[in-house]
């Protein structure tokens, strides 16, 4: 499925990421915001830079830079049931407001493309599909945070992530569970995709990246996070899934 106009040019352009843990970096994160990859888990992953992680790889395949990395280590795209604040949600203002950087002089610079890999946390805690009394559904909170990221940054290109499964090469006997948090992950993924649709047909220059397809699980070091090779199969996965110039 690829929803957007073509040709596009994605060389040399900025680059933001909205995610979760799975995106983090010690160093490479708004100031405060939770991370996952410190030291510790850098070397326990074999992810010891940048160069590393999945959007390091997409971002140097495309010769771009990265502006803002706008990922916090267990948040979801929905609220938390029962928090009082959506932040650090994803559909939070904080959160995408948060895509462009402000030199000391003032000067804004928005990014060219934003990359959005988030949601496994959702599906991990089993968010409901749609909206409950008191408890924000993902459906809402992906559409909610697509809508602001747009009025926030119109002219920035969107690449919407699928949710992956997981491998564990130090595993032999683990066994993705699809349904870990009560609904499959499929479901988590047609989600993105309706909400892709939706705002295309909107006029948002926006695609869905269906990495899902392609059954390829990536390594990580405990059915969640990637280790760098999961990393690279995350790359190389999107690279593939990426609007073709």
């Amino acid at each position: 499925m690829k929803i957007i106009k073509r040709p596009r040019n994605h060389n040399n352009k900025n680059f933001s990421i909205l995610g979760d843990s799975i995106s983090t970096l010690e160093g490479y994160n708004p100031h405060g915001y939770n991370v996952f990859y410190d030291k510790v888990k850098q070397k326990q992953a074999g992810v010891l830079s940048w160069e590393d992680t999945w959007w390091g790889m997409v971002i140097k395949h495309f010769s771009g830079k990265l502006l803002v990395n706008n990922s916090w280590s267990g948040s979801r795209v929905a609220a938390i049931p029962g928090s009082k604040e959506i932040f650090p949600s994803a559909c939070s203002e904080e959160r995408t407001a948060g895509l462009h950087s402000t030199s000391q002089s003032g000067i804004r610079t928005n990014p060219d493309i934003i990359i959005i890999y988030i949601g496994t946390n959702d599906w991990g805690f089993g968010t409901p599909l749609k909206s409950e009394p008191g408890v924000q559904g993902f459906a809402e909170a992906y559409q909610k945070m697509l809508a602001a990221i747009h009025i926030n940054y119109p002219s920035a290109e969107i690449w919407c992530c699928s949710l992956m499964p997981t491998c564990m090469q130090s595993k032999d006997d683990f066994v993705f569970p699809y349904y870990y948090g009560g609904i499959h992950m499929k479901e988590y993924n047609n989600i993105i995709k309706k909400c892709v649709k939706l705002n295309h047909k909107n006029h948002v220059n926006i695609c869905y990246m269906d990495t899902y397809k392609h059954s390829v699980p990536y390594d990580s070091i405990d059915g969640s996070h990637p280790t760098v090779a999961g990393m690279k199969t995350i790359a190389d996965l999107i690279i593939r899934e990426s609007p073709k110039r």
